[in-house]
């Protein structure tokens, strides 16, 4: 408990620190900001695509039969279609309410003919075991980690503990990473809080956009983190409160990899639509 109150507070002290550098609007506060920015994208980046694929093949590997990972694999399916749908109602209901953009903005927007979900399928489908880790394929890197553990799983018993054991290590290393950027990570929330009060300061005309934007992007996030979710575990009978705490390190990493991702380059765009 304590080391999420002291987290919550620095990451409040980023916040606060980030909005007084940002409107000192000094340039080259604004360099090393980002930099700081980009160096945090990068190690997030880093250890995203390896975490998934280490993940699947640790828990795979470490079944006892086929028949346990059928009966898993069954329950993740359904339960990350339900939500996914709930999550897509939700944010599609705000949306309409809110209203984040313009009819015209909407309409001036040009529409690329979108691929067939064949097409799709074909893409999850590498071709070059790198390939994959290079191009930040997640879907690729994601069939890649099934395929590994499923292979690991049927081997004979001594193999597959090696492997196991292996692949197990490997991913605690990596949590272990993960762990560090996170604690680094009210450094990283100054610097991008900093970028965007100036992106803000020097074009105000797309702001009421803006706003509305992340109103509807984060209060669809806190309907389905703080009430959907927690019924899904009421009706489970399983705890909300302790299940938040387990999780509460990946729900930062993920959190804050999505506003990293929306920093520097892309807010330039955003600003000059």
């Amino acid at each position: 408990m304590k080391k999420i109150l002291f987290g919550n507070l620095s990451i409040l002290f980023a916040l606060v620190l980030g909005l007084i550098l940002g409107f000192l609007n000094n340039d080259f506060i604004y360099q090393v900001a980002t930099f700081t920015t980009t160096i945090f994208i990068k190690l997030l980046k880093l250890i995203g695509i390896p975490i998934v694929f280490l993940s699947l093949v640790s828990n795979i590997a470490g079944m006892k039969s086929l028949k346990e990972l059928k009966i898993l694999g069954r329950k993740i399916f359904s339960y990350a279609i339900l939500t996914t749908i709930i999550a897509a109602s939700v944010a599609l209901i705000l949306f309409l309410i809110i209203k984040p953009s313009h009819a015209n903005n909407i309409q001036n927007i040009p529409i690329e003919n979108s691929a067939s979900y064949l097409s799709f399928l074909i893409e999850a489908v590498p071709d070059n075991f790198l390939k994959a880790f290079v191009n930040n394929n997640v879907i690729a890197v994601a069939f890649l980690g099934i395929l590994m553990g499923l292979a690991i799983l049927f081997l004979p018993k001594e193999n597959k503990n090696t492997l196991h054991h292996f692949f197990s290590s490997f991913f605690l290393a990596f949590l272990k990473i993960t762990k560090f950027i996170i604690a680094l990570m009210p450094i990283g929330i100054m610097a991008f809080v900093c970028i965007f009060i100036k992106e803000i300061s020097q074009n105000t005309q797309n702001l009421k956009d803006l706003i509305l934007y992340t109103t509807c992007v984060v209060g669809a996030n806190l309907i389905q983190g703080f009430l959907i979710l927690p019924l899904f575990l009421k009706f489970k009978k399983i705890s909300p409160i302790k299940t938040f705490k387990s999780m509460s390190p990946c729900t930062n990493y993920r959190f804050f990899h999505k506003i990293f991702e929306c920093s520097s380059s892309n807010l330039h765009k955003m600003f000059r639509r």
